[in-house]
């Protein structure tokens, strides 16, 4: 509870179920919401995998879980 009366979440759920509909809920309610890569004319920060100064930091993410 200390987490929403903190702003950082708007809700807190107790079941897997109750998170499920809560946030189906939301979605239905909020059509808009996207996140900033939604965006077709979207740029990575800081340059693409391709750009010599941003290829060189890759190694340093850990991979994803389920990667080889």
């Amino acid at each position: 509870m200390r987490a929403r009366e903190a702003g950082l979440v708007h809700d807190v759920v107790t079941t897997r179920e109750e998170l499920l509909t809560r946030a189906r809920a939301f979605i239905a309610a909020h059509p808009e919401s996207a996140q900033p890569w939604d965006d077709k004319d979207y740029r990575i920060p800081g340059g693409t995998p391709a750009q010599p100064k941003f290829a060189v930091n890759l190694p340093a993410f850990p991979p994803t879980c389920g990667s080889s």
